[in-house]
């Protein structure tokens, strides 16, 4: 699952270049959304409306997509109901639970630690990960880790 070594770290389909633009423009994206967000919340919408209304949003783009077509769509292999288990569940967790909270603490906290610490979730990811599948992640993980933690520490004694 894993890679070894600096150049052999998990596989990439197209250039590097084009997969951490697409990564910051995502990231952008978050950032304009709550952004955004922010006055509707401390109006009074309530949280768990605006994420249900941002994960619906989602869910109609994907099915859209999914329905498309074009043989760049279509799965690789046929859809089992363990694998749509597999797919719902850290859909609820991640999209529902998470930014429902998420959205919860934008509300009602400053919006810069909100964010930052909203920002630690991958980094609990690597323990997790470790725990799953008994391999240690590569030591480039856990120096970005301890980065992301060391900059929210920062920002949030600022």
């Amino acid at each position: 699952m894993y890679g070894r070594g600096v150049n052999n770290l998990e596989p990439t389909n197209g250039s590097l270049a084009w997969i951490i633009t697409l990564g910051l423009v995502a990231a952008a994206c978050q950032a304009i959304g709550l952004i955004a967000l922010k006055p509707a919340l401390v109006a009074g919408t309530e949280p768990l409306a605006a994420s249900a209304l941002r994960t619906g949003g989602g869910a109609f783009a994907i099915a859209l997509i999914a329905l498309w077509p074009s043989t760049a769509f279509q799965p690789a292999t046929k859809p089992t109901g363990g694998l749509v288990l597999w797919a719902i569940v850290p859909g609820v967790l991640g999209y529902v639970v998470a930014v429902s909270l998420l959205l919860y603490a934008v509300r009602n906290y400053e919006m810069g630690g909100a964010a930052a610490l909203g920002s630690i979730s991958p980094v609990l990811m690597l323990p997790m990960l470790w725990f799953s599948t008994k391999q240690l992640p590569p030591i480039q993980a856990w120096i970005g880790a301890g980065l992301v933690v060391l900059g929210t520490g920062f920002i949030c004694v600022a």
